[in-house]
């Protein structure tokens, strides 16, 4: 009996860690979030004349708890920083001195802001969010909308404004700042999914090896 304990104990362990990996992984709808034309990573410099890109924008929080984040996101800090780099990556959560945050992707249609991030690894949980912001100018913006885990709809955006009136008439400003993480080290764009072209992805993939 004690040969079958420990061959049984044998193969539990490394099922055991492979269902723990998996676990740890974004979700498949996470995944497949970035896989739509708006949200996949290009590889290429955006036009960004309608935002400052040398630094971040930070939010202050007007209450204790943003309703609509989850509570072990919420209570981090009460300053947020956004950070909207020229390659169409999106950095939230970041506070200057830091290479840490929730990483993700934007794009801006008229004077809306579009952007999404993930939870990082190894995370148990590994889900998204979406923000909406309005531009007001290059230095301004204004947090319209969130959700957690679906699609940006305009009942969403109604349901935010609605929810959280303190939280949407609260205005983000510019901060500039010359050491931001390195988006080449985000943890995202090393994943294949993330790209929208799967060759871009391998030619990114060796030079940043090759530069290390």
């Amino acid at each position: 009996m004690g040969k079958i304990t420990n061959i049984r104990s044998s193969l539990l362990l490394p099922s055991a860690i492979i269902i723990f990996l998996i676990s740890c992984q974004p979700s498949r709808q996470s995944r497949i979030s970035f896989g739509s034309d708006d949200y996949c990573y290009r590889g290429i410099k955006k036009s960004t004349s309608k935002l400052t890109v040398n630094g971040y924008y930070i939010f202050a929080n007007p209450s204790t708890v943003d309703k609509d984040l989850p509570s072990h996101i919420a209570m981090r800090q009460l300053a947020r920083g956004y950070v909207f780099y020229d390659t169409g990556q999106f950095l939230f959560e970041y506070t200057q001195g830091y290479d840490s945050g929730f990483w993700g992707s934007y794009y801006i249609i008229g004077d809306t802001i579009k952007a999404q991030f993930l939870e990082p690894p190894p995370s148990m949980s590994s889900n998204r969010g979406e923000m909406w912001f309005k531009i007001i100018n290059k230095n301004t913006l204004q947090r319209i909308g969130f959700t957690w885990d679906e699609p940006m709809s305009d009942a969403d955006l109604k349901r935010y404004q609605s929810k959280n009136p303190k939280e949407f008439q609260t205005y983000g400003n510019f901060v500039e700042y010359d050491s931001l993480p390195d988006p080449n080290k985000s943890w995202l764009k090393k994943r294949k999914w993330f790209w929208c072209d799967e060759k871009e992805y391998k030619i990114w993939k060796r030079s940043f090896k090759a530069s290390k």
